[in-house]
């Protein structure tokens, strides 16, 4: 990712490999990744507040495109930055997620 440009990062086909970056922190429960990564998804395109937008904003041709597991991690990234714990049953239910800060929440 350091060596895209911010125009890259922005754009909707290459820009989602900040998408599974955070996916990917979240399954790690690396905070620290997700934080970051969100926080710079957030000032560069600041329109992605709920997985509905982050879903219309993919291009159609993306690898990603339409690729539940992503949004899965989204979800779970969503969940463990504005709670304490992970709950498996929470997986389960459709969450909407909006910003708060810098970060997604459910």
């Amino acid at each position: 990712m350091t060596k895209m440009s911010k125009a890259q990062l922005g754009n909707s086909n290459d820009g989602t490999v900040r998408l599974t970056l955070i996916a990917a922190a979240a399954h790690l429960h690396d905070n620290r990744v997700k934080e970051a990564t969100l926080s710079d998804l957030a000032a560069t395109v600041p329109e992605l507040r709920s997985l509905s937008a982050i879903r219309k904003w993919m291009y159609p041709q993306s690898n990603l495109f339409g690729y539940e597991p992503l949004f899965e991690g989204l979800r779970l990234a969503a969940y463990t930055t504005n709670r304490s714990g992970y709950r498996p049953n929470d997986a389960a239910r459709k969450l909407t997620l909006t910003t708060v800060g810098n970060g997604l929440a459910v």
